[in-house]
């Protein structure tokens, strides 16, 4: 029987040390969302055993009131990214576990973090809210971001961000100058 449906079947007149199971091929229920109360019919029932031929089953389907659905547990993680100092912000992501079947959350949640990108660090990428149907419960899994070391070159008021593993860099060009024969006239960048 699927787990958690409440519905079991329960053979009488049946001898002590007697071996003899009921077992249903399907199984299916009035209303399949969450909640209490809710009715499920068990049908194919047959006998299995070594004594099972000495039995005759009153009917091969039950019908019953169980107690309560529950709700599915759904789990959205927010996915860990890298960068580097300097790079923009990654587009910050989430991966879905345990929808069934067509399902699909009904309002995607937000992703927040806060890095600063000027700094090598691990920064926390949170995960909250999004929507599912009342068929499920949803669990959170925040992320990280790792922002990786890189040089950092300032020239002339300009940051440059050059990551350790090139092996050199290209400064920008240096302003020219234009000096005039007269020296009263000065010097023009």
């Amino acid at each position: 029987m699927p787990e958690g449906h409440g519905l079991s079947i329960t053979l009488g007149d049946i001898a002590t040390g007697a071996d003899v199971t009921a077992t249903a091929s399907s199984y299916t229920y009035e209303d399949k969302n969450a909640g209490e109360v809710k009715t499920i019919k068990a049908s194919g029932i047959t006998l299995a055993g070594a004594d099972a031929a000495k039995y005759v089953l009153s009917t091969d389907a039950v019908t019953a009131a169980v107690g309560e659905i529950t709700p599915r547990t759904l789990t959205i993680t927010a996915e860990d990214k890298s960068a580097n100092m300097g790079d923009a912000i990654p587009e910050l992501t989430y991966k879905v576990d345990g929808l069934v079947g067509s399902d699909k959350l009904l309002e995607a949640p937000e992703l927040t973090g806060v890095p600063d990108m000027t700094k090598a660090g691990e920064y926390s990428i949170t995960v909250i809210g999004g929507l599912a149907s009342e068929n499920y419960t949803i669990s959170y899994v925040n992320g990280k971001l790792v922002v990786g070391v890189s040089y950092v070159v300032t020239v002339d008021g300009a940051v440059y961000y050059v990551l350790p593993k090139v092996g050199s860099f290209i400064l920008p060009a240096a302003p020219s100058f234009f000096c005039a024969p007269n020296p009263r006239a000065g010097c023009k960048i």
